[in-house]
C-alpha cells in the first residue's frame, strides 16, 4: 500500500479535474487520487473508480513521483511505422503512378522500400 500526502491545493485540483477534465483517462486518474486522499484502501478505490488494481497502483505511483502534473500527463502509445522514413519517396511515387489496387500498392511499396506489407 502506498502512502500519499495530499496538499489542500492538490485536493482542490483533483476535485475539480475528476469531473471537468476533457480526457476520460485523466478524470479516472483524478477519481483514483480523490479516493486515495480520503483514505480508502486500493481494492475499494478500484471498485469505486471502475479501474483495475494495476491502474490504481500506477496512478498513485505517478502522483508520488511527479505530483499532479505527472498524474495529469497523457502518454499515449504511438509506435512509429517502419515506412515513416520512406514517406516522401512513397508519396511522390504514388502521386506520379497511382496504384489500381491495394495489392499493387503493397507490391510497389515493397519494391521501393524492401518492407513487405499485406
Amino acid at each position: 500500500m502506498y502512502n500519499c500526502l495530499f496538499s489542500e491545493e492538490d485536493k482542490k485540483i483533483i476535485s475539480q479535474a475528476r469531473f471537468h477534465d476533457p480526457s476520460p483517462l485523466i478524470r479516472r486518474r483524478m477519481s483514483i487520487l480523490w479516493y486515495k486522499s480520503l483514505g480508502y484502501p486500493h481494492h475499494d478505490i478500484a471498485r469505486l473508480s471502475d479501474a483495475c488494481p494495476n491502474m490504481v497502483t500506477a496512478t498513485i505511483r505517478r502522483y508520488q513521483q511527479g505530483g499532479i502534473a505527472l498524474a495529469r500527463k497523457r502518454q499515449p502509445y504511438r509506435p512509429e511505422s517502419e515506412l515513416y522514413d520512406h514517406y516522401d519517396r512513397i508519396k511522390m511515387h504514388f502521386t506520379n503512378h497511382p496504384p489500381a489496387t491495394l495489392k499493387q500498392a503493397a507490391s510497389e511499396i515493397e519494391k521501393l522500400t524492401g518492407i513487405k506489407r499485406s
